[in-house]
């Protein structure tokens, strides 16, 4: 959402030309090594700096950069791996009948093809193109002194977002009781988040939500736990995430299977099982302080609640504590309840 300038000398605004092969994507590289390129690399990580980004960020920044220099995709991809590189990260191209850029990550992906080589997987990433489908491409050997830093994906809503806010307004019942939400949250969020490839589970449980709108949402539901014991207070959580979102399965509403960070969540008019779970485990650790974990079900997410006092119910052992099932997507069921499909199955317990 913001408006940025980066300064080049025009000598680096090299398009390419010629057919993919080595000695040509090795004389573009040179060609670029040889023009001055310092200040605009600086230019891009004083960007970065400013708008907090991680490395999804960078990399999203750098691409974009590229792209405003070159539309065809073999100088923007070039352009975008080489300064990568400058930049210090893991990166490489290959090709086939197009350039494709990829990249090492601290965090296994999923949905995105991969080639193992020197025991690393560097995946095709696609910052701006359709997902590269498994096949034959050609790279080259080693590595450059300067480029070793694997994507990370951690803290991916610490980033100065620009543009405006959209609202939502939730509502869920208690005893009786109806409470409204009233959700703002950075709109610009959702679209970067769109762009993230699949992470494994955990992921999503740790992202949190950005700090405008975890403070409004913990303050509006701060009052309804209140004064309530730990079993009763989950169980308040619970009927929210339970009731005041509709439910749909990830290939319903997007056509395959697609987690969502709790922004996500709060911004989609559906959710599915772990995108709840997600929500509703950042919830209790953040208002009542209570461990949570995963339960990684066949075909299903829940979590379980580590309670201070014993509570009734179904729960199981993991690390010499005691977890009580509790499961976000299991309408108006409380703390300590299964579905009853899933009652002789065990799950796999994941912390987080």
């Amino acid at each position: 959402g913001h408006t940025l300038s980066v300064a080049y000398q025009n000598k680096f605004r090299r398009s390419y030309s010629g057919v993919l092969n080595s000695n040509n994507l090795a004389a573009y590289w040179q060609q670029l090594a040889g023009s001055p390129h310092k200040d605009t690399v600086a230019a891009l990580q004083q960007h970065a700096r400013d708008l907090q980004l991680n490395d999804w960020g960078i990399a999203k920044l750098i691409d974009q950069f590229a792209g405003q220099l070159h539309r065809d995709n073999s100088s923007r991809q070039l352009t975008s791996w080489f300064l990568l590189v400058k930049a210090g990260y893991d990166a490489r191209v290959a090709y086939d009948k197009r350039v494709h850029l990829l990249m090492t990550s601290e965090q296994e992906l999923f949905g995105v093809t991969f080639f193992r080589l020197n025991n690393k997987r560097y995946y095709a990433v696609g910052l701006n193109e359709q997902a590269l489908k498994p096949g034959k491409v050609f790279t080259y050997d080693g590595q450059h002194e300067e480029g070793k830093r694997p994507l990370d994906f951690s803290n991916p809503t610490r980033f100065a977002v620009g543009g405006s806010e959209k609202e939502r307004r939730l509502s869920f019942s208690v005893s009786g009781q109806t409470y409204q939400v009233r959700i703002a949250y950075p709109e610009r969020y959702v679209s970067y988040f769109s762009s993230f490839p699949q992470l494994s589970l955990p992921n999503y449980f740790q992202a949190g939500l950005p700090a405008v709108t975890a403070d409004s949402l913990l303050q509006q539901l701060r009052p309804v736990v209140a004064g309530q014991s730990e079993l009763e207070a989950v169980n308040r959580l619970l009927r929210f995430v339970q009731t005041a979102f509709a439910y749909k399965t990830d290939e319903d509403q997007f056509g395959s299977e697609n987690y969502l960070f709790p922004i996500e969540t709060l911004h989609y008019p559906y959710s599915d099982c772990e995108d709840r779970a997600a929500l509703f485990a950042w919830l209790t650790e953040s208002l009542l302080g209570l461990d949570v974990v995963i339960l990684d079900y066949p075909g299903h997410v829940a979590t379980a609640v580590a309670f201070s006092s014993e509570v009734a119910g179904d729960a199981l052992h993991y690390n010499n504590r005691r977890y009580v099932v509790a499961d976000p997507t299991f309408i108006n069921a409380n703390a300590g309840m299964t579905m009853p499909q899933l009652a002789k199955t065990q799950p796999k317990v994941i912390p987080f």
